[in-house]
């Protein structure tokens, strides 16, 4: 984001600062209100809604033409990953059982560090390939599929049921 927003925007690094700070000051507040959005709406919701949000908010970066442009689906994106992460961490927690849910949740972390180490190599290859276009269209891509995944999955456990 701060390359794109520099080498395509020409924004300036305090511009880049303040607009990634606005992003991780909204994904701070969202994480803030998870437990009351739990009250009303399910975590297998909430992860499903933050996927769809990041979709967008990944989908339309390319299209945008002025830095201030770029808060939107950065606000957007920030709202996503504050109510995505600890949601997507309760469901695991609610449906893992007492003896597994260390496992689980160490899987998790040991997958989320993995697409932290894969995801600017292939980022990288996908700049090569199309510039800053695909590695946003290719990012929102990844995240439909996984989104698709999840839904197919959650109807797939509901069906079944928990295996405590």
């Amino acid at each position: 984001i701060p390359l794109f927003m520099s080498a395509a925007l020409g924004a300036s690094a305090a511009t880049i600062g303040i607009i990634l700070a606005a992003r991780m000051a909204t994904s701070v507040l969202a994480a803030t209100q998870l437990g009351r959005l739990v009250n009303y709406i399910s975590a297998e919701y909430l992860v499903l809604f933050s996927l769809v949000l990041l979709i967008f908010s990944v989908g339309t970066i390319p299209l945008i033409t002025e830095t201030w442009m770029m808060v939107f689906p950065l606000l957007a994106i920030g709202l996503s990953t504050g109510l995505g992460f600890p949601a997507f961490q309760t469901l695991l927690i609610q449906e893992s059982s007492d003896h597994a849910r260390a496992a689980v949740i160490s899987t998790n972390g040991v997958m989320n560090r993995i697409g932290q180490v894969a995801g600017p190599v292939l980022g990288g290859v996908l700049f090569g390939l199309g510039a800053f276009e695909a590695v946003y269209f290719g990012a929102a891509l990844f995240l439909l599929v996984m989104a698709i995944f999840l839904t197919i999955s959650l109807k797939l456990y509901s069906r079944r049921g928990p295996s405590k």
